[in-house]
């Protein structure tokens, strides 16, 4: 199993050994922040070509968040599952710890 999921409060907690992710389920969209080690990385996987993943696979995605170091990914809820394995792959199959730039620590992960 990739994934330790928890349900905490208004919150799912995807726990791996790669990365934590903070997932807010609403009606029919998904809200995902990442934790890669203490960092956001979601801006260096869009330029490591992580676009390219997931438009292979028809998923669109948006990201909301007003600066870089609390943005956050928005897909269909129906695309959870998909778009959270496909973090992680990404991941792992990228040097992941050269994407950390420390203007993107994130600060109050909770």
């Amino acid at each position: 199993m990739i994934w330790k999921i928890e349900d905490k409060k208004d919150f799912l907690w995807y726990t791996s050994d790669k990365c934590q992710l903070k997932i807010k389920v609403n009606e029919d969209k998904v809200n995902i922040w990442l934790n890669y080690n203490g960092y956001n990385i979601i801006t260096p996987m869009g330029m490591w070509g992580f676009d390219d993943e997931v438009s292979e696979r028809g998923l669109k995605y948006c990201i909301g968040g007003d600066h870089m170091q609390e943005w956050y990914y928005i897909v269909d809820r129906k695309d959870l599952r998909l778009f959270v394995d496909l973090i992680y792959f990404f991941i792992e199959e990228h040097d992941a710890d050269k994407m950390i730039n420390p203007k993107l620590g994130i600060k109050g992960w909770n």
